[in-house]
């Protein structure tokens, strides 16, 4: 494999991972939210915990075919165990 085709490689895992943490912030704020409605419902009885999520509507879809799908998930797979096997072979060769 050449180099430039690693580095290819290593702007995917780097997009794929700062996007990873950009979910994880948004459902960490999501559940701050959750759990301020819960303080309020507790703090003032006027106030009411949501019955349903308060983020999203009922009719979300995804509006990507199986085979995109499938696809997108194959190609984060083999740049997952790239990674992986990289780091165990930088272990295995110490």
């Amino acid at each position: 494999m050449t180099p430039k085709a690693l580095l290819i490689y290593r702007d995917e895992k780097e997009k794929q991972e700062k996007k990873q943490l950009q979910m994880a912030d948004l459902s960490s704020w999501m559940t701050g939210a959750y759990v301020l409605k819960a303080i309020g419902q507790v703090l003032n009885k006027n106030s009411s915990y949501p019955e349903k999520h308060i983020f999203f509507k009922d009719n979300i879809v995804d509006e990507r075919s199986e085979e995109e799908i499938i696809a997108e998930n194959t190609e984060i797979a083999s740049i997952e165990f790239s990674a992986w096997a990289k780091a165990f072979n930088d272990q295995r060769g110490r």
